[in-house]
Order: structure tokens, then sequence, then C-alpha cells
């Protein structure tokens, strides 16, 4: 019974076309906030003269 349960569950995730983009375009903002957190910890890296990309 857990098995349907769980495997229904999952069938019914991003179940219209309009889910999948709100989910996909999330995703991409998630991933430009990592970035640009990536960005300002490298400049300040920079900036203490303790990156060394070599």
């Amino acid at each position: 019974m857990e098995d349907y349960d769980k495997k229904q569950q999952e069938e019914l995730l991003n179940f219209y076309a309009f889910q999948l983009r709100e989910s996909k375009r999330e995703h991409i903002a998630k991933l430009r906030q990592m970035f640009e957190e990536d960005k300002a910890r490298i400049e300040q890296m920079k900036t203490a003269r303790k990156f060394k990309p070599y």
C-alpha cells in the first residue's frame, strides 16, 4: 500500500505544464542566487589576497 501511495505522489508532481515551468524558474533563480553569493565570496577572497586560482 505504501508503494502505491508513493508512486501516486511522484506522478502528481508537476502534473500541469505551468507547474513544470514554475519549478524550472525557481530552480534557475536559486542557481543565480548561489552564483551571485559565490561571486561575492570570491571578490572578498581577492581583496583579502587569499584567492589563488592556480
